[in-house]
């Protein structure tokens, strides 16, 4: 997987800034959705390593997408 960001940005002093990996945003994302699921039992490091394994599948998915 390559290295893709969310979020781009110019800083005040015109430096390009790359944002955060795309790989954390779609992490952060999945942990969201898992959290406002109450039905689901699982500790709090096992949905990090859930929404972390989301991200990996829809990044693969996205380069699958892109060829």
């Amino acid at each position: 997987m390559k290295d893709d960001y969310a979020f781009p940005r110019v800083t005040k002093l015109g430096e390009q800034a790359p944002g955060m990996e795309l790989r954390d945003w779609f992490a952060g994302m999945a942990l969201a959705g898992r959290l406002a699921d109450h039905t689901v039992d699982m500790y709090p490091h096992e949905r990090a390593i859930d929404a972390y394994e989301l991200a990996d599948k829809m990044l693969a998915q996205r380069e699958k997408q892109q060829r």
